[in-house]
């Protein structure tokens, strides 16, 4: 049985978001695709996503804004109907990867700035995550929350983003 293959012999399927060229999800994706998995690679604008991810048949480009309501559910309508057209059963893997950076000292930090890091770097997360859990449900799917190890240190210029993912990295252990 190969990696990407569940016991029951069926393709397993993941959704990563923020799949934009030279980052971590470009590159967790490629990695699936090798292990033979579908995989649905999303940023807010696909024309982003590299080439060698967007021009295979195994990939399925979803556009996808995590701080959207309305995105997450189109993006949700998306992989539902490809899950189906290629006979998946469920989302075997969520990764979430978007994220956003602010740095500089607090005093200076643009507080509708800070909201928009937080919309993206924790309740973007909660937004996905509770749009896709029937699909996880169904598979007995994993989530995958790509955090930092800026929620566990102190890094005066970068307080806004260290509390956003302190924030995830408390929400995704509870």
């Amino acid at each position: 049985m190969s990696s990407s293959q569940s016991s029951g012999g069926r393709r397993r399927s993941a959704l990563i978001t923020g799949c934009s060229a030279g980052g971590i999800g470009a590159s967790l994706a490629q990695s699936l695709v090798k292990s033979g998995y579908l995989v649905f690679a999303s940023a807010r604008n696909t024309n982003k996503i590299p080439e060698a991810l967007s021009s295979r048949s195994d990939v399925v480009l979803v556009e996808l804004d995590v701080t959207s309501t309305d995105s997450v559910i189109a993006a949700l309508e998306v992989v539902k109907s490809s899950l189906v057209e290629r006979h998946c059963k469920g989302l075997d893997v969520l990764v979430n990867n978007s994220g956003l950076g602010i740095y500089g000292p607090v005093l200076d930090v643009d507080i509708e700035q800070a909201k928009a890091l937080s919309d993206v770097n924790f309740f973007g997360v909660i937004r996905t995550v509770k749009a896709f859990a029937p699909l996880l449900v169904e598979a007995k799917g994993a989530i995958v929350n790509i955090s930092s190890a800026s929620g566990e240190i102190n890094d005066p210029y970068a307080s806004i983003y260290n509390a956003s993912k302190a924030a995830l990295n408390i929400a995704s252990e509870a």
